[in-house]
């Protein structure tokens, strides 16, 4: 069988997907990960500096990660 093949031409039977194939959601759930991890730092130090955007901002963003993160999760449970 080549790689293209979905179906055995001998038996009939499927191929099954390969398990380690990292998917679209999984890779949009790391870079949501990475965005939630990277404000949440810049929130600490937008306490303590001035050179980062201001707090308000800057737990906003945060908020936003976490929900998305949170809903991507909850998708991904539900396949």
């Amino acid at each position: 069988m080549h790689k293209s093949e979905k179906v055995c031409t001998m038996c009939g039977s499927e191929v099954p997907a390969d398990p380690n194939k990292v998917t679209l959601q999984q890779r949009f759930l790391t870079v949501l990960k990475v965005g939630f991890i990277f404000s949440a730092v810049l929130t600490v130090a937008s306490i303590f500096t001035s050179y980062t955007p201001s707090f308000m901002k800057c737990i906003m963003t945060t908020l936003v990660f976490g929900l998305a993160t949170n809903s991507m999760h909850q998708m991904r449970e539900n396949r």
